[in-house]
């Protein structure tokens, strides 16, 4: 005797994942960047969810080659946390998560407003202070001046080994056919 047994899949059950998301598990890094890049081109942002201490790994190294890959990427919000799931035996089970938003940042919104640099017209004046000089006469005074030249210092020989020279020797002697 057989029985069949359905399983029923529903979109009510799952909750519904925004097209900017990308959840993290355990794949590996490069299996994640295509589909980051498809988020990023069609909503201009990508937040990265993961759970778990090697998913946050990789959801860390997705990100950095995100931005390292795309002009004009730039990191609005990293989020940290503890995520509390019901496992099957009716426990609580606590795990660490992590929530990366990036957002391309426009060229024209970091753009600087033109600044109006005209000279003005009118050279203002002393403020007021009189500094009082004495000698103003326009005598030029000779001051000294010294040249040093560096040298490189004279480095001594090191005197070779009685030793040195034997093994030198010894080294030659098996050298030679």
């Amino acid at each position: 005797m057989t029985t069949v047994v359905q399983q029923q899949t529903s979109l009510e059950s799952r909750p519904l994942v925004p097209p900017s998301v990308l959840l993290i598990g355990k794949k590996r890094t490069l299996d994640y960047v295509a589909p980051a890049l498809y988020r990023i081109n069609n909503t201009g942002e990508l937040i990265i969810k993961a759970t778990g201490s090697l998913s946050i790994v990789t959801a860390v190294d997705v990100a950095e080659i995100v931005k390292r890959d795309v002009a004009d990427m730039g990191t609005q919000s990293i989020t940290i946390g503890t995520d509390e799931l019901k496992i099957a035996t009716g426990g609580v089970k606590r795990m660490s998560c992590i929530e990366i938003h990036l957002i391309k940042v426009s060229p024209m919104a970091l753009a600087v407003p033109p600044i109006d640099a005209h000279a003005p017209s009118e050279v203002t004046t002393s403020l007021g202070i009189d500094i009082p000089v004495e000698g103003t006469s326009l005598e030029v005074a000779e001051v000294p001046v010294i040249v040093v030249r560096k040298t490189k210092p004279q480095v001594a020989k090191k005197k070779r080994k009685a030793s040195a020279k034997k093994k030198s020797s010894k080294k030659n002697q098996l050298v030679r056919f």
